[in-house]
């Protein structure tokens, strides 16, 4: 099957599927995320091409519009799981394909590990928590099939691809927001998506801006870039709907940065000079003429919402035993009334509560590992990515980046294609 014959038959097609994910979201219930797995196994099987699937792939777990913490599992889901993995085995077969650890794989590994030991002192009992202690385990899966699948550059795909994934979030956050307008319209901090929560979306739409960015960059004053402005405009939109203080300022640092690298990147070093020094006026005029303001929403901001008690609990349990210092408690290291597990809101907390000073070390590692590689392949989307590793992994300190699982797999997704696809030169940082 040959349905995608250039890019801009790709574009419509992620566009499409943006679409299709958002119905699902909206009207699918339990059956959504089976239906876009069965999709993903079709497509996948008929084209054996891993560039149809991978709008499938970024997109699915996003489309579960019910609770996502609920423990029933609908038939849907299951015959879904069951396709796919069975295609996904014959896409492996059929094309021979020949493993690889690549070069993100070995600190990835041994963090599987590190979260699969504590089970054995931890004492979990629920069968739901047991995939936490699997969830590294599922990271390392999906990393090492698309570093071992994707054989030629596909970064224009994943691109296409993330912009997609924009486009099916924010019309979920907007939804949203209709929908609590046309019930109670009582407009709350946090409302949920099913997947996860409103805060959750506004991290995903994060780490998806550099993606558009670099597409407005390739098809600058040309008639592709008004797509590109429409995902731009509409990701702004959907970041404002998350209703999300840490989304609006990292998502707002985010873009600054990058429009400030596309203005210098593209030679207009007199628009980079004169935006960066109006910038850092209207911002200094602002606080001097709404100083109050300023100050009682400063202080507003820096509420921790509970999250100094929980770096206190993370550092309460790893002091409890010389393992638990070592190798951490285990993701479910705590629940709330309800069972849920507590998370900790910090990359640095929730590290050491789940896997200790031994998984933090490990991490340190495979974060080095990842801003080496972006820095060492020079390329205008490499260097945009930089911008987004580095505002994600700061929003990271105070909030779910790291170890949550709809980041971690999109974030194993992209590395594992920009690790195959930097043979093209491009301009350098």
């Amino acid at each position: 099957m040959n349905i995608v014959k250039n890019r801009k038959h790709y574009l419509i097609y992620t566009f499409l599927i943006a679409l299709i994910s958002s119905l699902l979201w909206g009207y699918g219930g339990m059956f959504s995320l089976g239906i876009m797995m069965i999709l993903c196994a079709i497509v996948l099987f008929i084209s054996n091409d891993i560039k149809l699937a991978l709008p499938f792939f970024i997109n699915f777990i996003f489309v579960n519009g019910t609770v996502a913490a609920t423990t029933n599992i609908s038939i849907g889901t299951i015959v879904g799981v069951i396709l796919l993995v069975a295609v996904i085995l014959v896409y492996l077969i059929r094309n021979k394909v020949k493993f690889t650890l690549g070069k993100f794989g070995i600190p990835i590994l041994i963090m599987a590990i590190l979260f699969f030991i504590p089970i054995f002192w931890s004492g979990a009992k629920e069968f739901s928590y047991i995939f936490l202690y699997l969830a590294w385990s599922g990271y390392f899966v999906i990393y090492i099939f698309i570093v071992c699948s994707v054989k030629k550059d596909i970064k224009e795909e994943l691109a296409m691809s993330m912009e997609g994934l924009s486009i099916l979030l924010s019309l979920e956050g907007i939804l949203s927001i209709l929908r609590i307008a046309s019930t109670t319209g009582n407009f709350r901090d946090i409302y949920t998506l099913g997947w996860g929560i409103c805060n959750e979306a506004g991290i995903m739409l994060i780490l998806a801006l550099p993606f558009t960015f670099y597409r407005l960059y390739k098809n600058f004053l040309k008639k592709e870039c008004l797509y590109d402005l429409f995902v731009l405009i509409l990701s702004m939109v959907g970041v404002l709907a998350t209703l999300s203080r840490g989304a609006y300022m990292f998502a707002l640092a985010e873009g600054c940065f990058l429009s400030l690298y596309f203005l210098w990147k593209k030679g207009y070093k007199k628009i980079f000079y004169i935006a960066l020094s109006s910038g850092i006026l209207a911002i200094i005029a602002f606080v001097y003429i709404k100083y109050d303001w300023v100050l009682k929403h400063a202080i507003d901001a820096i509420d921790d919402n509970g999250r100094f008690e929980l770096y206190e609990k993370a550092l309460s349990i790893i002091k409890r035993n010389p393992l638990y210092f070592l190798f951490g408690a285990g993701m479910p290291f705590d629940v709330d009334i309800k069972d849920a597990v507590i998370v900790c809101h910090s990359t640095l907390y929730e590290t050491l509560a789940c896997v200790g000073i031994v998984g933090l070390i490990v991490l340190i590692i495979h974060l080095y590992q990842k801003y080496l590689f972006v820095i060492k392949n020079k390329n205008i989307l490499n260097s945009m990515l930089l911008i987004g590793f580095i505002v994600i992994d700061i929003y990271g300190l105070i909030d779910n980046t790291y170890h949550m699982y709809y980041f971690m797999m999109i974030l194993m997704i992209i590395l594992a294609i920009i690790e195959k696809t930097n043979k093209e030169e491009e301009a350098s940082i």
